[in-house]
């Protein structure tokens, strides 16, 4: 027999399987605030009901772990380890030039594996000559501030004895830069008005171009 008298022994009957602690807590309950003899039958029947909705969900419950046990008998007797992980580190990302690099990509564009064409190479002239007579004009400017005048170079250049082959080569030289460019201008003047812009009259005009600046030049350094 429990405390609280045979409302608490009935209870006991009803919810033999239940929780320990919710049964000693009915019966704590009932036996500390209530007397049997003023407890009417609708709280008993209450009671009643509380405790078979304990004791049926309780019995669900054992039988749902049963069944996973059953079908799952490994997850019943999996044991769980506890180990310290060391944090890995991550290898930066390679980057496109770097992979190229490795795999020795050649960079793009490469000039070394186009073939090279006269257009090409007219291309480069006219820009390179245009840098020369940049520097020619500086190199100008800056004789203009001295104090000799260019008779008297023309007189130095005379006395220091060269032979007059190697100076008219050396004329020639200095005055092709200026000759191409001159060419090659009016050159792009063509192109500007819309004409010689096919495949045959690009390279028409581009040996044309070498022609006449080769003239020009030997009748410069022939002056």
């Amino acid at each position: 027999a429990l405390p609280g008298g045979g409302l608490c022994n009935r209870i006991a009957a009803i919810g033999g399987s239940v929780n320990r602690e919710v049964h000693l807590f009915i019966f704590t309950f009932c036996a500390d605030c209530f007397d049997r003899e003023l407890i009417s039958n609708h709280f008993i029947s209450l009671i009643n009901n509380f405790a078979k909705m304990i004791l049926a969900r309780s019995m669900l419950a054992l039988n749902a772990q049963r069944a996973s046990a059953q079908k799952f008998p490994n997850l019943m007797c999996r044991s769980i380890t506890l180990r310290s992980v060391q944090p890995q580190t991550v290898a930066a990302a390679e980057s496109h030039d770097q992979k190229n690099a490795r795999l020795n990509r050649p960079l793009s564009p490469h000039l070394t594996i186009y073939q090279y064409q006269l257009t090409t190479v007219l291309s480069v002239s006219h820009r390179a000559t245009g840098i020369i007579l940049t520097a020619y004009a500086a190199g100008l400017a800056g004789v203009s501030l001295s104090s000799g005048d260019v008779k008297t170079a023309i007189a130095m250049i005379a006395n220091l004895g060269i032979p007059a082959p190697i100076l008219f080569v050396f004329k020639a030289g200095l005055a092709m830069p200026f000759s191409y460019h001159l060419c090659n201008g009016v050159r792009h003047l063509v192109w500007d008005m819309g004409k010689a812009l096919t495949l045959k009259g690009v390279y028409s005009t581009g040996y044309t171009v070498v022609g006449i600046s080769g003239i020009l030049a030997l009748i410069m350094a022939a002056l």
